[in-house]
């Protein structure tokens, strides 16, 4: 008891460096898709992930140990407890889990606007049925006519804004983040045009890599080409496309 009057005003200001941590590692939790925290008035934080062995087998590898909690109680199922250390400890173990976040069993989030564009009567049609049916109507589609949407279906310039759009509002809801999306090669090509400034009706000059990397960064409002059509990860095996198949 003495000891502990004696060194007050060290131990409040351990407390203040605890409580302030645990803030900054209780955000850094909630920054990460599929992760649901408890609230928590010691000096640690529960929170349940996805699968939460398998995110404790791939801190473990990085040497950062936590408290695998799953199997303990029925309330604890898939919990991990992590205890609050010290600024450059907490760091560590964000950067740890954000890169491991695949392993934990991250959700995967499905974002509509993302979407193929609408071709309405065009869909399940075959380039040559297409021709065969609507030569009007495909002349316009194959020379890039903005304005140009298939009955029922999207025009260009529609397609475009939604596709953008819909880039933005994920990069507005993860700033500072690396956020990986996987689309279509017709929003790719979207996306490629607004970050290059490519007009719509602009033919193609750029490769569209089946299962390709595409990278691009996001200032403000504005896209910047970063890499495109990275095909690195494949080993040098042909991607696949059902094009080469004759399906529709």
């Amino acid at each position: 008891g003495q000891f502990l009057i004696e060194h007050r005003s060290v131990l409040e200001a351990q407390c203040r460096q605890i409580v302030a941590e645990r803030g900054r590692l209780e955000a850094g939790l909630d920054a990460i898709g599929g992760v649901e925290r408890f609230p928590s008035a010691a000096n640690f934080v529960l929170a349940r992930l996805p699968n939460a062995q398998r995110a404790f087998e791939a801190l473990k590898a990085r040497k950062i140990l936590v408290r695998n909690l799953h199997g303990h109680h029925a309330l604890l199922g898939e919990c991990l407890r992590f205890s609050v250390g010290t600024a450059d400890e907490n760091s560590a173990l964000l950067a740890a889990l954000a890169a491991v976040a695949d392993a934990a069993g991250a959700p995967l989030q499905i974002t509509p606007t993302l979407r193929e564009r609408a071709f309405g009567t065009f869909e399940g049609q075959t380039f040559a049925e297409i021709e065969a049916k609507w030569p009007d109507h495909a002349l316009r589609w194959r020379r890039r006519d903005p304005s140009f949407g298939p009955p029922g279906g999207e025009t260009l310039q529609d397609f475009y804004a939604r596709s953008v759009q819909a880039v933005h509002a994920l990069a507005s809801q993860h700033e500072g983040q690396a956020v990986a999306m996987v689309a279509h090669g017709g929003v790719l090509d979207c996306l490629y045009r607004a970050a290059t400034g490519q007009a719509l009706d602009a033919p193609r000059t750029w490769s569209m890599a089946n299962a390709g990397i595409n990278r691009l960064l996001r200032a403000g409002d504005v896209l910047t080409l970063v890499g495109w059509a990275d095909v690195g990860h494949l080993d040098n095996e042909p991607s696949l496309d059902e094009l080469d198949e004759g399906v529709r």
